[in-house]
């Protein structure tokens, strides 16, 4: 794999540009400018497309089961820590997204039938869709069955449950709208 410093100093200068190579090849699509820092994991990688320009943060883990795809816009920055899981159903997120440190976007969890026990429960999930321009705070968790509107601003720590009008400010644990993007 051949990994090459990347040229725009400053923030950029500790992330690796992935040209060519193992990384590259695995994915299912991959635009052009990759960076991944140290540490970043793939699960199944040949359902996981990325646009151009795609910055992804150390440790960050992008999983896709064998049934769905994740697709990532262009220009799109996953933070450090960052989980995004595509369980059984499609999970995209837009163009010019920003997602916060150690934040959670999960599309399938498993159901709760109170006659079953927890190992025998049927996973559960729903599609994502996160717009673009759409900014993701650190610690915020997202949960199956979510839209985004465009420009909208989820904000740090808050649990997102029900859908998100475009342009809209929410907060909290279940995420309420509490204004308008300025």
């Amino acid at each position: 794999m051949r990994l090459v410093r990347g040229r725009a100093g400053g923030l950029l200068s500790r992330w690796v540009a992935i040209r060519s190579g193992p990384t590259r090849w695995k994915l299912g699509s991959s635009g052009a400018h990759l960076f991944l820092e140290r540490d970043v994991r793939f699960v199944n990688p040949r359902r996981i497309h990325l646009g151009e320009s795609v910055v992804i943060g150390r440790g960050a883990i992008l999983s896709a089961s064998l049934n769905a795809n994740l697709r990532i816009g262009d220009r799109v920055f996953v933070g450090v820590g960052v989980v995004i899981s595509c369980g059984e159903a499609e999970l995209t997120i837009g163009s010019h997204t920003a997602i916060g440190a150690y934040a959670t976007i999960r599309n399938a969890d498993h159901a709760m039938a109170p006659t079953q026990t927890f190992d025998s429960q049927p996973m559960v999930a729903k599609p994502i869709h996160i717009g673009n321009d759409v900014f993701i705070g650190d610690h915020a968790t997202i949960l199956r069955g979510v839209t985004i509107g465009d420009g909208a601003i989820v904000s740090a720590n808050s649990l997102v449950t029900q859908d998100v009008p475009p342009y809209a400010l929410v907060v909290g644990v279940p995420a309420r709208v509490m204004g308008k993007r300025i």
